[in-house]
């Protein structure tokens, strides 16, 4: 089965340094970095990797960064001819605050996350509080909205032919990416593994993460594995409306 896979832009970061995205270089460097979730389509399915953030209004009250360009995830999937009832599965790459909101809008729907991810996200280590969305004040984490639809994976899982989740740890205890299938060839969904494109190419681990050992396991994994990358946080994705597509 071949799939289609179409990045929807959630917003923008302002002014993010971009040494958060490449260890030991880039520093003082800021980016207005994009947000995506990334809509897969095949064989009837609609897919979503990753449920983008809160709203611009939310995130100074979490304590979180300024986020401007903001589209609501409501919009992004009526703009694709989409409710929240159509999704027919979410796919989590891990619980960080940026990619685990609006997970209430899929009470219905399953949604896949690593059991070692979910673990890290309720008892973080302290440099990781914030970025699980604990303290600060913050209140419940937000992914708690989907704790009940909640598939918790300990490994790699063939989602559908054609699909494979695929477990890269390094930047989060769990993260894992989703290989797919397309005419063009095999891409890999890597989220903040690859938070831009030339953390694959030059093989630049993210600036933030919990093990350089399992950044490096996982991008020899993804080498072996995929035709091609998606990142999670680059431009680079908006050159193309959809991807896999040979039309």
């Amino acid at each position: 089965m071949n799939y289609t896979i179409t990045p929807m832009l959630m917003g923008r970061f302002v002014g993010h340094e971009k040494s958060a995205f490449t260890y030991k270089k880039d520093y003082g460097v800021g980016l207005n970095a994009p947000l995506f979730t990334f809509l897969v389509q095949g064989g009837g399915k609609n897919i979503l990797f990753d449920c983008g953030p809160e709203s611009p209004e939310l995130a100074p009250l979490k304590t979180h960064r300024q986020i401007t360009e903001h589209v609501s995830l409501q919009q992004q999937l009526e703009q694709h001819g989409l409710k929240p009832s159509d999704v027919d599965a979410v796919v989590l790459s891990h619980l960080h605050w940026d990619h685990s909101y609006n997970l209430e809008l899929f009470p219905d729907k399953p949604i896949y996350v690593q059991t070692e991810e979910v673990r890290a996200a309720l008892t973080p280590i302290p440099c990781e509080e914030h970025n699980y969305n604990v303290k600060d004040g913050n209140g419940l984490p937000q992914w708690l909205a989907g704790f009940e639809a909640m598939v918790q994976l300990e490994g790699d899982f063939q989602l559908a032919d054609g699909l494979q989740i695929v477990t890269l740890p390094g930047h989060s205890p769990g993260l894992h990416g989703l290989l797919v299938d397309t005419a063009e060839g095999r891409y890999m969904l890597a989220s903040d593994h690859y938070p831009l494109i030339e953390n694959f190419e030059k093989g630049i681990p993210a600036g933030s993460h919990t093990s350089l050992y399992q950044w490096y396991d996982s991008h020899k994994k993804v080498l072996k594995l995929a035709d091609y990358v998606l990142p999670g946080h680059d431009d680079y994705v908006l050159r193309r409306q959809v991807y896999g597509d040979m039309m």
